[in-house]
């Protein structure tokens, strides 16, 4: 008898950052192909939540996708997984040939966005300015400094996706061009993945 796990497709396509840059969408965007199978939720947690990971794939893939459709290129979506070495590496042991497409955004909109996001969930009180102090202290211990500046320190986070993932695995967008024209950016990564657009 075959393993059932072998069947289990893997994730062939990593949507892993930046935050606040049209992860969402590209994944919206991606999963409504027929080729392509995407997760419902808003964010694939398996590989960067501890708890969700112990518990192995099988259940990750059943928890985060809709068992109905059960397509050969499976895509996902965590938007912190480019700042989190922890993940790249289960990332890397899960699919060695998985390929991974960063957006990069104007760092300053970024942080804005952030600080915006971060605000209306209540996460933080302070008014705008309170990111000048951020960046004087640079305490990495504090959250507010990795959300709202080094989430947009990308030549760190590229070293690390590159420590883990060839640069030929790797797709860089820019946001402006994915807001311009999100179509040709999908097309441009259908191709790349070898699903036809």
């Amino acid at each position: 008898a075959s393993n059932p796990t072998n069947s289990l497709r893997k994730i062939s396509l990593m949507i892993a950052g930046a935050q606040k840059a049209g992860t969402t969408s590209l994944k919206n965007y991606l999963g409504q192909h027929p080729e392509v199978q995407s997760h419902h939720h808003k964010e694939f947690a398996f590989f960067v939540d501890d708890a969700d990971f112990v518990q192995g794939y099988p259940l990750a893939k059943r928890k985060y996708f809709h068992p109905a459709k059960s397509s050969p290129t499976v895509i996902a979506k965590s938007a912190g997984l480019y700042i989190n070495e922890k993940a790249l590496m289960r990332l890397k042991e899960h699919n060695p040939e998985c390929k991974l497409v960063i957006i990069l955004r104007n760092p300053v909109e970024r942080t804005y966005s952030s600080y915006l996001m971060e605000k209306n969930y209540g996460a933080i009180t302070e008014p705008f300015e309170i990111i000048s102090d951020i960046i004087q202290k640079a305490d990495r211990n504090d959250w507010r400094y990795e959300f709202f500046i080094g989430m947009s320190l990308y030549s760190k986070k590229l070293e690390l996706i590159y420590k883990y993932f060839s640069k030929d695995h790797v797709r860089i967008v820019r946001y402006e061009d994915f807001s311009s024209d999100p179509k040709s950016v999908c097309q441009s990564i259908f191709t790349w993945i070898g699903v036809d657009g």
